[in-house]
């Protein structure tokens, strides 16, 4: 003998067509054997290895002996569940698989075999229901299978135990595609898992037990909404963070540049006063040495070639703080542009970078004019002791010194 499948039982139900699982209605029902697979159907549910698994017996007529066009009696009761679920409508089917959806399963109120290609609305949104309980499986720190309730231990910790009484007292499963795509990114995984926690147990506090995953599917909206604020928060943290140690890193960067500029020529500063004294120690009257004559003026020459040497590296330091300073806006306003949220918070670390580039102009001036300073009054000594008998007005050495201001303005100027 064939082994009894549900299927065969399918058969038989579609073909009696009942609607209700009203035991009365299901005690007696006359049939007529139209089909060879009704025929077949009953001759394998009615065999005496089966029949106790099947659920059906014969009223009238003769088991043994079944063909086609005979009209027999039969009633139908539940069958062994190990081959499927016997039931009135989608609501029982929630009621009684509220997990996860049984392999064979006859809803008799839809005439709809689990099996059928096509799925009633109803069927429909019992799916939809069960994807949303698994995936709150999922989402709870624990999940009790004996009393059916997911715990959650975030904020006090809340259960919400699996109770659904009707597909339908809950409105649209509208939660279900947020909740599969918002925790199935790999990104932030398990921050959304958090968040997504946080947002249910707060949803649910003071909902009483029977009643809070009717109110969590209902309110699915809330809960996306309510998510989606804290993810966009977790973010900007995130990102805030990252920009920091971006901004930070650029800071130490361009303030060590900015540093060098003056630190590569401090040797060269460090001169000047050595030049200094040498111009006042070694410049001396004719009269005590002939040749003294020449060693003024080769120290006088000496200063001007010392002047544009210092101009030179002043002109180069100048270029090289205009380079760093047009590097730091252009880095400004980057992150300006990609991070316009949170930039204005590292407004305070911009300012410090361009004071620090102002300041080392005011040294690099500092320092001409300095310069500039020593060579004045290096020729003021020179044509002293060169030439002591011609009278120098106090206004011919003002005329004196204003030239070489003017003339130190000029050489800042095309530094500039």
């Amino acid at each position: 003998m064939i082994p009894l499948v549900f299927s065969h039982l399918v058969t038989i139900y579609k073909h009696v067509g009942f609607s209700s699982l009203d035991e009365l209605s299901l005690q007696r029902i006359d049939i007529t054997i139209s089909s060879q697979e009704l025929l077949d159907a009953l001759l394998i549910a009615l065999d005496d290895s089966n029949i106790s698994k099947s659920g059906v017996s014969i009223r009238r007529g003769d088991p043994e002996c079944l063909s086609l066009g005979d009209k027999v009696v039969i009633s139908l009761s539940q069958p062994m569940k190990k081959l499927g679920l016997l039931l009135d409508s989608a609501d029982d089917l929630l009621k009684t698989a509220i997990e996860k959806e049984p392999n064979n399963y006859y809803l008799a109120s839809e005439q709809y075999w689990s099996g059928d290609s096509v799925a009633p609305d109803s069927v429909a949104k019992y799916r939809q229901l069960i994807e949303f309980v698994g995936l709150l499986r999922d989402l709870g720190d624990y999940y009790d299978r004996d009393s059916k309730v997911v715990v959650f231990h975030q904020g006090g910790g809340i259960k919400i135990p699996l109770l659904l009484d009707s597909i339908y007292d809950h409105g649209d499963v509208r939660g279900v595609e947020f909740y599969r795509d918002f925790i199935k990114d790999d990104v932030h995984g398990q921050q959304k898992v958090e968040i997504l926690q946080t947002a249910i147990v707060e949803l649910l506090r003071g909902v009483g037990k029977e009643n809070r995953l009717r109110y969590l599917i209902q309110n699915a909206p809330l809960i996306e909404q309510s998510s989606k604020d804290s993810y966009k928060l977790f973010c900007s943290n995130f990102s805030y963070s990252k920009i920091k140690g971006e901004v930070l890193e650029l800071k130490l960067d361009f303030s060590k540049k900015i540093h060098d500029v003056f630190a590569s020529i401090q040797n060269q500063v460090l001169s000047i006063p050595v030049a200094t004294i040498v111009v006042a120690t070694q410049m001396k009257p004719i009269s005590e040495n002939e040749y003294q004559s020449f060693i003024n003026f080769g120290i006088l020459f000496g200063c001007y070639v010392f002047f544009c040497l210092i101009v030179v590296l002043l002109h180069n330091q100048w270029c090289s703080l205009k380079v760093i300073q047009g590097e730091v806006d252009r880095q400004v306003e980057k992150i300006m542009s990609e991070h316009a949220a949170v930039a204005t918070i590292f407004e305070q670390d911009y300012n410090f970078l361009k004071k620090r580039v102002s300041k080392q102009k005011y040294v690099l001036i500092g320092v001409g004019c300095l310069v500039s300073l020593g060579l004045i009054l290096a020729n003021m000594l020179y044509f002293t002791i060169e030439f002591p008998a011609v009278e120098k007005p106090v206004g011919g050495i003002f005329s004196i010194i204003s030239t070489y201001i003017s003339g130190a303005k000029i050489l800042l100027y095309q530094i500039d």
